[in-house]
């Protein structure tokens, strides 16, 4: 290493990035050569640089670090010398040890169920160790330290209260209107969702009642994630599964995780038959809409990025494509890791419709975005397409401009109000006898904003593909909205898994996809950065030159940082020319250790998210006629599967029993419910004969 020694700082400091090396050359001599990721290294040389009168300004340019780092360093420097700065730590200190922790926990122990305990814990810490703690910290330990002290639950699992049936017993649960969900939910053969069959007397949980009490949480929306269920497994809740209480957050977490691992590929053969089930009983043909929604992704784990519309920028996350109904029915969905875009997973999703639900040539309507006239050519043998056109278009002044009445939903339930707007079209692209290559662009005026489509469709009218492009806003975005408020975006698990070839050619994924270079393009950005700083000196220099109204130099520090500037553009254009602008997706994968998110259990609690969201939907159909008022209807169905309910077992059925609403409309519906559940004779495993619904 080189002495102090104090020479001319803005001339003789250069550092080259060699690979992965930093080389520190200083007063035309090398004085230090270590690797980008060696902290200490980097402390050491930067804080010797600003002893020997270096700038701190450069030094920050050079080395891409801010001034309170260095700051930090020289006083940490000053204060212990060398060997305080090699062994300084990043982050702050651990707060918490090990040994607060145990008090805490012994201390509250001690304490528990006395008034103001945790307060006289948090002042004891204070005194003791001289740290703050806040209440949640307390609560966290606490919980911690019960999990130690209990350790891993039995593979068994855990045992349950066996509710005693008998004739003429009467239960009150809370929440209980959440059993409306049963009878319908019998329709969509949700019994072939439970792998190990039904819920037989045992001194276990089973799968059966885990999943059941999953799902009628998940229609009442008094649960987003698993870790809701630990606000309702207590005796006042046990009835929905006609137990003494609810399986515990422990027990659901593990019986659900070992479940859905056994299944493997079977989660995507129910989302497969869940959609088949749909479509048969409604027996729906087309069209079929499909939105992709970004899922942004917060943990610690290096992922793929994908693009976030909301915030305009590349963020770790997934991306979920939903299929829906024109009635706003979603039925699948494709959950991508980022690997693939979207124009693929159009693909997908249009292989499904053709192969899985037998519609030789599906509807599609889709958003504008991802798309190119390559991606119409691919699809445009197997499907028919609408879409929103993005690009510029215009109708011509000449165009003829035809009246659509579009429905809307009203404040009367089943008597739609109408908006009026204008449409005009024009084919393009005539193709060939087969109509491959056939292209029609339409424009759908609303006042003075004119949106133009484009479609393959020769056989509809105008009016028709209107209709059906503008049925999207309902069908697709307002689904997406009550999707999210069930929970649907969180992530339900952190287990990661490999890239490997045999996944890629299972999701049928192309391993000799590419993406742009990182590096090409953070080289590509540093250039940018330069240019602009250099722009922004020589425009100082030009107003300069303007207020005096002469010609002028740049000064002699302007001049060296022009130089310099210039100096590291020509090093990034050198770089750059051997550089390769695309490289392969799955290299890139795997020498930065991406991995990619377990999604079978995220699959499986969207697939009951799928569950509870056609049945609430269910339920407004049925009360729809008599409740009449659409304002607040769906409203009306959350407060009827939260309400609180009588059980009563008889000989050969089980009563549900509803208080009677105070507002009629809502009484009169909410008999009619009960008619329509009963009249199904639905029983099951969980209860003692049918279930037979009535309010007091």
């Amino acid at each position: 290493m080189a002495q102090g020694i104090l020479l001319d700082r803005s001339k003789i400091l250069e550092v080259k990035v060699e690979e992965d090396h930093y080389e520190v050359v200083y007063g035309f001599h090398q004085f230090a050569s270590f690797k980008i990721d060696d902290r200490i290294s980097r402390r050491i040389t930067i804080s010797q640089l600003v002893g020997m009168g270096v700038s701190k300004n450069k030094l920050c340019d050079v080395f891409n670090i801010n001034h309170m780092s260095i700051n930090l360093w020289q006083g940490v420097f000053k204060e212990g010398g060398m060997e305080a700065l090699v062994s300084l730590q990043a982050g702050p200190k651990l707060k918490v040890t090990e040994a607060i922790k145990d008090y805490v926990f012994v201390l509250y122990k001690k304490l528990r169920g006395k008034h103001g305990s945790r307060k006289k814990i948090i002042k004891e810490v204070k005194e003791l160790y001289g740290t703050t703690i806040s209440r949640e910290t307390v609560r966290r330990i606490v919980n911690e330290k019960k999990s130690q002290e209990i350790g891993e639950e039995k593979e068994a699992g855990e045992k349950k209260d066996i509710a005693i049936v008998e004739e003429n017993k009467e239960v009150m649960v809370r929440h209980g209107g959440a059993l409306i969900a049963l009878p319908i939910l019998d329709k969509y053969r949700v019994d072939k969702m439970i792998i190990n069959g039904s819920g037989e007397v045992s001194r276990r949980y089973s799968f059966y009642e885990c999943v059941f009490s999953i799902l009628l949480l998940l229609t009442a929306r008094l649960l987003r994630v698993e870790e809701n269920i630990k606000l309702h497994d207590d005796e006042m809740m046990g009835g929905l599964i006609g137990q003494n209480r609810l399986p515990s957050l422990r027990t659901v977490r593990r019986m659900m995780t070992e479940m859905i691992e056994r299944m493997g590929n079977g989660v995507e053969e129910l989302k497969v038959l869940f959609a088949f089930t749909c479509i048969s009983m409604w027996e729906y043909k087309n069209p079929f809409y499909i939105d992709g929604h970004f899922m942004p992704y917060g943990g610690g784990e290096k992922i793929l990025f994908g693009f976030n519309p909301q915030r305009r920028l590349a963020e770790k996350g997934r991306t979920t494509y939903v299929v829906n109904t024109a009635d706003g029915r979603p039925i699948y969905e494709v959950l991508s890791d980022g690997y693939d875009n979207f124009t693929e997973n159009i693909e997908k999703i249009v292989d499904f419709l053709r192969e899985e639900m037998g519609i030789p040539r599906p509807t599609i309507v889709f958003d504008r975005g991802g798309f190119s006239w390559d991606f119409f050519e691919t699809i445009e043998d197997k499907a028919d397409f609408i879409c929103w056109y993005k690009g510029k278009a215009a109708p011509g002044k000449k165009a003829e401009w035809l009246d659509v009445n579009i429905p809307m939903e009203s404040n009367i339930y089943g008597a739609p109000d109408f908006e009026v707007l204008q449409c005009t079209g024009k084919v393009i692209e005539e193709g060939d006898e087969k109509c491959k290559g056939y292209r029609r662009m339409f424009f759908v005026k609303k006042g003075e904003k004119i949106s133009p489509a484009l479609s393959n469709i020769k056989n509809k009218s105008l009016k028709e593909l209107v209709l059906m492009l503008t049925r999207r806003w309902g069908a697709q975005e307002n689904v997406f909205k009550e999707l999210v408020e069930d929970g649907y975006n969180k992530i339900h698990t952190y287990d990661k898994a490999k890239f490997i070839d045999g996944f890629l050619e299972k999701e049928g994924l192309d391993i000799n996809r590419t993406m742009e270079n990182p590096e090409y393009r953070k080289v590509q950005q540093e250039k940018r950065r330069l240019q602009n700083k250099r722009d922004q000196i020589l425009g100082r220099i030009a107003r300069k030159e303007k207020e005096l109204k002469r010609q002028i130099g740049p000064t002699k520090k302007q001049t060296e940082q022009l130089d310099e500037i210039e100096k590291k553009l020509l090093e990034l254009k050198e770089r750059l020319s051997y550089l390769p602008k695309e490289i392969l997706r799955i290299d890139f994968i795997k020498e930065n250790g991406i991995n990619r998110l377990s999604s079978n259990k995220k699959k499986y609690f969207d697939l009951l998210n799928f569950f509870a969201f056609n049945v609430r939907k269910d339920i407004v159909d049925i009360i729809g006629p008599i409740y009449k008022d659409n304002r607040d209807v769906n409203q009306i169905v959350i407060k009827m599967l939260r309400m609180p309910v009588k059980l009563k077992y008889g000989a050969g059925e089980t009563k549900v029993i509803f208080s009677s609403p105070r507002r009629r409309n809502e009484k009169d519906a909410l008999i009619k419910l009960c008619d329509f559940l009963t009249s199904q004779n639905y029983s099951s495993s969980l209860f003692s004969g049918r279930l037979v619904y009535s309010v007091s």
